[in-house]
């Protein structure tokens, strides 16, 4: 069980943009998608999923960066971010981080090289680790059962190509 308290109310993020940052036998390539995206309260996100395209490329994924730009919420504890790739392999990226504090126009890095993201206190821009603080809420996403990984690692060894699902 959970002692969490939630907040209800309006709940929008501005300007989220996705970048996904892919290396492939050494070689980076970058993927943008800035549709925005706003965040609904009760139900997904509008310009949901948000999507990237990435062409064929040949190799393998051997390193995996998320970049959200324009990160502002109420409430950053009830949002989940989970990053879907082309075959189906999962990873939340943020779940039950940040607390309650009100956050604005933050940027954030996930890369399994990055920090701790905070809990419990207030988010600032900068590079974390995927965090997920409590794996039972999860089950609200029903295109990809969970648990879901928390390690960008998990693309590792797969094909870049095809849709990803943010």
């Amino acid at each position: 069980t959970s002692n969490r308290t939630y907040r209800v109310g309006p709940l929008t993020l501005v300007a989220l943009a996705l970048l996904l940052k892919l290396s492939v036998l050494g070689a980076d390539s970058t993927y943008p998608n800035s549709t925005p995206i706003t965040i609904r309260d009760g139900q997904s996100a509008s310009s949901y999923p948000s999507t990237v395209t990435v062409p064929t490329i040949p190799g393998v994924i051997d390193k995996v960066v998320v970049t959200i730009n324009g990160f502002s919420h109420a409430t950053p504890e009830d949002v989940d971010i989970l990053l879907v790739g082309p075959d189906g392999t999962a990873v939340m990226l943020m779940s039950d981080a940040g607390g309650f504090p009100d956050v604005a126009n933050l940027n954030l890095t996930f890369d399994d090289g990055g920090g701790t993201m905070p809990d419990n206190s207030v988010i600032s821009s900068g590079t974390f680790k995927p965090s997920n603080y409590d794996a039972a809420d999860n089950t609200e996403i029903p295109e990809v059962a969970g648990p879901y990984s928390t390690t960008l690692s998990s693309f590792n060894t797969k094909t870049a190509a095809g849709v990803w699902k943010l």
